[in-house]
């Protein structure tokens, strides 16, 4: 006898089983579930008897004399009420009606006949109820046909129909029909473990044939739709909600139209397939993206316009996506940090006084080595990425680029280029233009780096230049005239300022440091209570050469950005408080402007130049 009991759901269930010269094997089992008591709940219950003999087994073809034997077997569920089913496969809530099931096995081992039946009765919540739903199966040993009928009914008048019938050995003898009205999938949904159906929801309407399931031959035709939907799309993406997914089947030919909100965004898909059996072997693709938020630390939203296309070339995939008109917008960080998710190392789990049985760990399974080239690649996937606007505090340019993704079972190849075109960044309070910006893939997953940025000071431009893999940078630092030390270049880097006092540029850039620290704290908590959002929000702190002040400022456009400045105790020769404007005419052409309340005033014209 053997009894088991799941700890994180209170099911328990016993089977028994022996073996006598006079009846053979008979088995028998119990199955509960609740905690012990006058509330607990029978699940299921069963009984199979087989009359192997000693003979049998020492027969001169012990296996062929086993399976000519005749088999019996009965397996029952009366009447158990759905929210045990749902605790059991993990889903919680007060969950209506009951569920019962028979299946039953005659027949001999070699050809066994199984017929099952389930019926749900009053099953859901509130409207959302099956008046009746009944599944109808069998499973013919000799022939090794299997067949399934499902009829239900819902309280709103939505309907369900599915017939199907296939021959294991000959797949392409299939045969199946789904009819559907206004059928809510939403208390279906709740009797599957939640490790295959998440958050499904939606109400199906269906008139579709299957003919034959032999992947090269089979067809498809009706039309399948789902109203009101929710469904999981991915973990970085969501849920979608509020939606309408038709698919048609027409021949050859799939259509799919699908639209619905993502969070606070908005998706729309249209594709279509030409397919080979039930295979695609092109297929084209238009997904429009407006304003939905990926999950992940730093939640950025994503508004683009994606084309994708697919082809077949024998046994290699050859997908292609082009992203146009995309901008990534990174929110400023905000919040609290939240604690790690997983269970600490250091603590165990006790259950009845007794730490948990040692776990041996599985054994690593075969991946592909990423950073080598395949022998015999499946799918080779294009990335085009067109003009795409990124908006962060620290960064605002235009990416692009190509990628190309070589995979196969043994390894995973990415070549191509990421650029950048247009970009500012802010670093430690400053703006730089970013002069070159590019990530070079070489079939490695650890890319080569060549940044190079530039500051213009009134005495001096400092040039940044990053470079190695992505996994090793390297630094180097230049000036245009190149009349300071690296050390000294590092300090205006940090914060300093040239043509400030002897000695002091480590103090400058620790004030500088500090400076950027202190803006970011400041704008992660202010910036929620304004009424507009601002692109720039810091607190310059003094320098051997500039007072302490307060900066806000935002981008109207593309190329015009408008600042202003509040200095604490304005030197002699600053303003009290004065407006900025930069007008870029041009990737290395700018022109800025100052006007302040002291009378100290400014037009320049820049042009910046690399050689």
């Amino acid at each position: 006898m053997t009894c088991v009991a799941a700890r994180s759901t209170p099911v328990s269930a016993c089977l028994v089983a022996t073996f006598a010269e006079a009846t053979g094997v008979h088995v028998t089992l119990a199955s509960c579930a609740g905690k012990a008591g006058p509330r607990r709940q029978n699940l299921v219950r069963g009984e199979a008897s087989l009359p192997v003999r000693w003979r049998h087994l020492l027969a001169s073809d012990p296996v062929a004399a086993v399976m000519a034997l005749p088999i019996t077997a009965h397996l029952q569920m009366d009447e158990v009420p759905a929210r045990r089913i749902a605790a059991v496969v993990g889903r919680g809530g007060r969950l209506r009606g009951d569920v019962s099931m028979e299946v039953e096995v005659s027949g001999t081992v070699a050809a066994p006949q199984v017929r099952g039946t389930a019926s749900l009765e009053g099953v859901g919540r509130r409207r959302a109820r099956v008046r009746e739903l009944r599944v109808d199966g069998t499973y013919d040993g000799a022939t090794g046909t299997v067949t399934a009928k499902v009829r239900g009914e819902q309280e709103g008048g939505g309907t369900l129909a599915v017939d199907g019938e296939v021959a294991l050995d000959d797949l392409a003898s299939a045969r199946g029909t789904i009819r559907a009205t206004d059928f809510d999938l939403a208390p279906l949904a709740r009797l599957v473990p939640s490790t295959l159906v998440v958050g499904v929801r939606g109400h199906l309407d269906a008139d579709a044939q299957l003919v034959g399931a032999d992947p090269s031959a089979g067809r498809w035709s009706g039309v399948v739709r789902l109203r009101e939907a929710e469904l999981p799309i991915h973990p970085l993406v969501g849920t979608l909600r509020d939606g309408d997914v038709t698919v048609s089947l027409r021949g050859a030919a799939v259509t799919v139209r699908a639209r619905g909100a993502v969070g606070d965004g908005a998706i729309r898909l249209e594709a279509r397939a030409e397919l080979d059996g039930l295979l695609p072997r092109t297929a084209h693709a238009e997904l429009q993206v407006q304003d939905v938020r990926l999950i992940n630390e730093v939640q950025p939203t994503v508004s683009a316009k994606v084309t994708a296309d697919l082809r077949r070339d024998g046994e290699v995939w050859r997908p292609t996506l082009v992203v146009r008109d995309a901008v990534v917008r990174v929110p400023e960080a905000s919040g609290a940090e939240l604690h790690d998710a997983e269970v600490p190392g250091d603590v165990v789990f006790v259950e009845n006084g007794h730490p948990p049985a040692a776990q041996t760990a599985p054994p690593p399974s075969q991946t592909a080595v990423i950073g080598q080239r395949p022998r015999r690649p499946y799918l080779i996937a294009t990335l085009e990425l067109g003009p795409t606007r990124v908006e962060t505090t620290e960064v605002e340019g235009v990416v692009r680029g190509r990628l190309v993704a070589t995979v196969g079972e043994d390894a995973i190849a990415i070549d191509g280029d990421i650029r950048a075109e247009r970009a500012e960044l802010d670093l430690f309070d400053r703006r730089y233009r970013v002069e070159r910006a590019e990530v070079h893939f070489d079939g490695s997953d650890d890319p080569v780096l060549d940044v190079v940025v530039t500051h213009d000071f009134p005495t001096l431009s400092l040039r940044v230049a990053v470079g190695g893999r992505l996994s090793a940078p390297t630094l180097r630092l230049t000036s245009d005239p190149p009349s300071y030390s690296e050390g000294q270049l590092l300090s205006f880097l940090l914060g300093g300022a040239p043509g400030a006092e002897p000695g002091s540029e480590l103090r400058d850039a620790a004030t500088g440091v500090a400076s950027s620290l202190l803006s970011q704290k400041i704008s992660g908590y202010v910036s929620p209570y304004l009424p507009i959002d601002l692109d720039v929000l810091k607190f310059e702190a003094a320098t051997s050469s500039s007072s302490a002040a307060f900066t806000v400022g935002k981008w109207l456009t593309r190329r015009l950005f408008l600042a202003y400045r509040q200095r604490v105790e304005a030197r002699p020769d600053q303003n009290s408080g004065e407006a900025e404007v930069e007008y870029w005419l041009g990737r290395r052409v700018v022109l800025e402007g100052v006007v302040g309340d002291e009378g100290i005033h400014g037009l320049d014209l820049v042009w910046t130049r690399r050689w």
